[in-house]
This record gives C-alpha cells, sequence and structure tokens, in this order.
C-alpha cells in the first residue's frame, strides 16, 4: 500500500500526488494521505511505500511515524545477521534548496518535486512503478541471448540492437564489445548467464540442433533463471525443458527469411520480456517478504545463503518446551509446476554443505492459486521421494505447526 505523509502546511502536493500514482500504475488501493499525529498500526507487507513530503522539518509524530514504519519493515544485515531498519521511504523535497530530508531519513536520497517528477508519468511515478514490480528499469536487467548461428543469427542480432535502443543490457556472444582476446568462449557465455536477469532463447527451426543452446537452456535452469523462447515458425518451443513454463512468443509463422523483425512482432516480444521481468520481480519480493516474517515470528533468524538462487537459511536455538530447529527455504520465482526449477532445487541440497543439519527443506511459491490436486500428483509422480516440501507462502502458517515448528 502507498502512504503519503506530509509536514503540515504541504498537505496540498500530496492530495496532487495521490491521483497521479492512482492513475499511472491502475492502482486496486488508492493511495492513503494520513492525517496528522497518526500512529502506525497496521502489519507490514512487502509492497509498502511511505512518502514523506517536507519542506523543512517534521513534526515529531510524523518522525515517530517513519521510525515506526522502518522498523516494522526490518530486513537482516547480511554483514551482522541482526535486523535493521528498512522500508521503501521516498522522501520528496519541496525546496529544492533543502533537497536533503530530515531525520530520521536524513541518509535517504530525496526526490525534488519539480516537472520532471510531476504527473502519471513524472520519475516520482516511476520510483513507486519501479519498486512495485508494474514498472521496469531496462538499464537494470540484463538479458542474455542464446541462438543458433546457422539460422537465427540475424533475428539475434536484431534482438541485441532493440533491446540496447531500449535501454537493457543484452549479452550476445558475437557482440564484440562482450568478448575478450583469447577468451575461453564458453566460460565467458557462463559467467554471463549467472549474471543475467532472464534468458531469450531464438527458437529457430535449427536450434534444436545446437548443443550450446541446450547448456545455456540447462544452465539457465540450474542457475533458476527464468527463460523466454521466441519461436520462428512453429506453434511451440521443440525445447522440452521450456514447455513446463508454458510462456513463448510466436514470430516469423513462414519460416526464416534473414530480415528483421516487424514492428508488431518486436512489441510482442517486449511486452512479454517486461511482463516477465515484472512477475520475476514480485515473486521475489513478496515470497521472500511473507516466507521470513512467517519464520521471524516463529523466533526464526533469516540468513541470505545463495543470492542468486533465493535460498535463505533459518535456525532457532533451543527453547524450553521447543527444540533446536533449522530450516533452508528455497524462494522459488518459477511456477510450481516448472519441473525444472525444482529439479534445481533437488539437485542443489544434494551437494549443500552441513544438509544433515538441517531439520525442513521448504519450496517456497508464489502465483494467484495453490496448486489442483492433479498438478499436485504430477508432481508427486516425478518426486516421489522429494527431498523438499512445496507450498505456497499462504500455506506456511498451517504448515508450519504441522511440522512441529510451533
Amino acid at each position: 500500500m502507498i502512504r503519503i505523509l506530509c509536514e503540515p502546511g504541504v498537505e496540498g502536493i500530496g492530495q496532487e500526488i495521490a491521483p497521479d500514482l492512482h492513475s499511472a500504475h491502475e492502482l486496486v488501493q488508492a493511495p492513503q494521505l494520513l492525517p496528522a499525529g497518526v500512529d502506525w498500526a497496521d502489519s507490514p507487507e512487502w509492497d509498502d511505500v511511505l512518502i514523506v513530503i517536507y519542506k523543512s522539518d517534521l513534526p515529531q509524530a510524523a518522525k515517530d511515524y517513519i521510525q515506526a514504519f522502518r522498523v516494522a519493515h526490518a530486513v537482516t544485515d547480511p554483514q551482522t545477521n541482526a535486523l535493521r531498519p528498512s522500508g521503501f521511504v521516498i522522501p520528496v523535497a519541496v525546496d529544492p534548496n533543502a533537497a536533503k530530508p530530515p531525520e530520521p531519513i536524513s541518509g535517504i536520497k530525496a526526490l525534488v518535486y519539480d516537472d520532471a517528477a510531476r504527473g502519471k508519468n513524472g520519475r516520482l511515478a516511476d520510483w513507486v512503478g519501479v519498486f512495485l514490480g508494474l514498472a521496469l528499469r531496462p538499464g537494470d536487467q540484463r538479458i542474455f541471448i542464446s541462438y543458433r548461428i546457422a539460422d537465427g543469427s540475424e533475428i539475434a542480432k536484431d534482438l541485441y540492437n532493440r533491446l540496447e535502443a531500449a535501454g537493457f543490457q543484452p549479452w550476445l556472444d558475437e557482440a564484440r564489445e562482450n568478448l575478450p582476446p583469447a577468451a575461453e568462449v564458453q566460460d565467458v557465455i557462463t559467467e554471463n548467464l549467472k549474471r543475467a536477469s532472464m534468458v531469450l532463447v531464438v527458437d529457430t527451426p535449427e536450434a534444436p540442433r545446437s548443443r550450446w543452446i541446450k547448456v545455456e537452456i540447462d544452465a539457465a535452469n540450474h542457475e533458476m533463471i527464468p527463460a523466454l523462447p521466441v519461436v520462428v515458425r512453429n506453434d511451440r518451443s521443440r525445447f522440452v525443458p521450456l514447455a513446463y513454463a508454458q510462456r513463448q512468443v510466436l514470430v516469423k509463422p513462414n519460416g526464416v527469411d534473414r530480415q528483421p523483425l516487424s514492428d508488431e512482432e518486436w512489441d510482442r516480444v517486449l511486452g512479454k520480456i517486461k511482463g516477465l521481468l515484472c512477475q520475476v520481480y514480485q515473486r521475489r519480493r513478496r515470497t521472500i517478504f511473507r516466507s521470513q516474517q512467517i519464520l521471524q515470528e516463529k523466533g526464526f533468524d533469516w540468513v541470505e545463503e545463495d543470492r542468486t538462487k533465493l535460498i535463505f537459511r533459518s535456525w532457532r536455538p533451543r527453547q524450553p518446551r521447543r527444540p533446536e530447529v533449522a530450516v533452508l527455504s528455497h524462494c522459488c520465482i518459477h511456477d510450481a509446476t516448472y519441473i525444472p526449477a525444482l529439479r534445481a532445487y533437488r539437485n542443489y541440497l544434494k551437494s549443500y554443505q552441513g544438509i544433515e543439519e538441517i531439520n525442513w527443506k521448504l519450496c517456497v511459491y508464489d502465483q494467484d492459486e495453490t496448486l489442483s490436486e492433479a498438478e499436485q500428483e504430477a508432481i508427486d509422480d516425478e518426486f516421489p521421494d522429494a527431498p523438499f516440501i512445496l507450498a505456497h507462502h499462504s500455506e506456511l502458517p498451517v504448515l508450519l505447526p504441522q511440522l512441529g515448528i510451533l
């Protein structure tokens, strides 16, 4: 939820900002203008945003609210494993000569409310949209393009140029600026893939014959990175691992013609890329937030074990009437039915050092609905002796007591 807190005397700007944000992102819940002297009394959520509008200083009640908001959204410091106040707070300066925010947010960069910040297309709406996963900052997104030279190089280069023009960071193994002299090609490719936000597979008729594309898809699945096939001529991808994801973009129904994509085809590809990246961002934030919240309520800590794979270790010491318990959680960005991601987590557990000290292994997913009975049966058939428990984050409050985690 978006909350707007104003220094006395600048409430009019808050009243201007609220409808702009509502219109810009078609929000289900309108931004809330907070009354003077309000106390923080809400349950924190992953998508909470606090906009603080100030001209010079804030009254003590506003400072107390901000501090309570940040404490409620505390995160674990990766260096000390201690909780520190956090939360997404945007200081908005009415006076450009007073750009430094007052306490307790003096360490947060402010946005000056000028013409560039105003309106539903302004910088403030952009900042909020990026945080909520409703918009993208393309420059933060590295996209790995996988293709077969024999019939996919023209499309791959076209995608590279269009992505670069749109502000993304594409990576193509024929882009000269990406491959240093005398480099081991596959080592460089693998390293770039690990840093990618997603993999774009140019799925031409000859692509399934490429050993490298298969290696790259397998590597993406191993690193739990989402892949999107751009399918040429056919009505579905012929790469079996990608079929589980049930997503693709169909282009060039008449086959490879050595020409760039049409503008209409590019618009569909770009729309699918943006939609997938936004979905991944929202799932990552929501699943981590809710899993951490529930486990910490049970007295566990929450320590990042593998940043790329979104794996976290939680531990609760022995207490009166409570045994010592260790939990390993993978916060999955894929659909729960995406079998390659589940296999990757299973393989991760096989090589995990100290696995014998972990009492419970969880794979926590996020999607609109929990699994149907048929979907659960299909997963059980694939993993008859699954080393982990698959659960929607909404199921954790009921699941943990069933595991004896009270």
